[in-house]
């Protein structure tokens, strides 16, 4: 799995999809895109986290996540929750227009955030997710002209963010951070199955280990070694799809355990679970 979703979202002429989930427990590791992303909860609820903070999505809430901003989803329990992904090069102006100038470029460039949570309280917070509703009938149903529709709809939720919430201007120095963890992410997704440690971690994007571990923290929610322990345990439940045979104990060695007991203590802590339960509970039988 590529922590830098590299998958195209739409098409080049319409970069817009809408991903549904129906889950009664999913993890969704840490992840980022060139995308927007919109998070719309339908029934149930799950968390998500987002700039380090965690939030507690319940139905008719959403969570809006600029391009780039490193994101998961730490559990959905009995949810539906759509993800609404689109490109703000849809939203672009054929010219310099005051729209594209104001709004759009400090947007797309990352000068702004646009990360939201919005809990549907106040009747702007009430008006987007009434937009959402609708860009999702519109994008199932998919009457003659819906991309005109859902392109308005999205200057809609634009516009209601821009009037009602002054969008805070993206810190160089947080910026440069976040590549840090991105690099180091990216090193444990190539190396997981390795011996790894903090000190390896740190050294690779050259700080302290002692600084990097506080830095990572603040930015996953998780100390290295839990994100690396979670990840691993992400790759476990893969394998245990896609080899409904295969050894419990041959899955923790490929996914970087050497020790049984321990990698089973830690699958049921970040699965609620047994790999063998899960494998029972969650995986359809033949």
């Amino acid at each position: 799995m590529n922590l830098k979703e590299d998958v195209s979202h739409g098409t080049d002429l319409f970069p817009f999809c809408i991903y549904q989930e129906d889950s009664t427990r999913k993890i969704i590791p840490c992840h980022w895109h060139d995308e927007i992303e919109i998070i719309y909860v339908e029934r149930g609820h799950g968390l998500y986290q987002m700039d380090s903070k965690e939030y507690n999505l319940q139905a008719e809430q959403a969570l809006i996540v600029n391009s780039g901003t490193i994101h998961a989803a730490n559990s959905m329990n009995k949810v539906r929750c759509f993800f609404i992904l689109f490109h703000t090069k849809m939203l672009n102006s054929r010219f310099e227009d005051k729209c594209q100038i104001n709004y759009i470029d400090p947007i797309a460039n990352n000068n702004r955030k646009l990360n939201l949570f919005i809990k549907g309280n106040e009747l702007w917070e009430k008006e987007i997710i009434n937009q959402l509703k609708l860009i999702i009938k519109y994008y199932q149903l998919k009457p003659k002209g819906y991309e005109l529709f859902l392109k308005s709809s999205l200057f809609r939720v634009l516009y209601e963010i821009i009037n009602n919430r002054d969008l805070q201007k993206n810190n160089s120095e947080n910026v440069a951070k976040i590549k840090l963890i991105k690099e180091v992410i990216r090193f444990i997704q190539k190396n997981y199955k390795n011996n790894l440690t903090s000190q390896m971690m740190a050294r690779e994007i050259n700080l302290s280990k002692y600084y990097f571990c506080r830095l990572f923290k603040s930015i996953t929610g998780k100390t290295p070694i839990e994100y690396l322990n979670f990840y691993r345990i992400n790759q476990a439940v893969s394998i245990l799809q896609k080899y409904k045979n295969r050894k419990i104990l041959d899955i923790a060695i490929d996914v970087g355990f050497n020790n049984f007991s321990y990698f089973i203590r830690t699958f049921k802590r970040f699965k609620g679970c047994t790999p063998t339960e899960y494998r029972s509970k969650y995986l359809p039988h033949k």
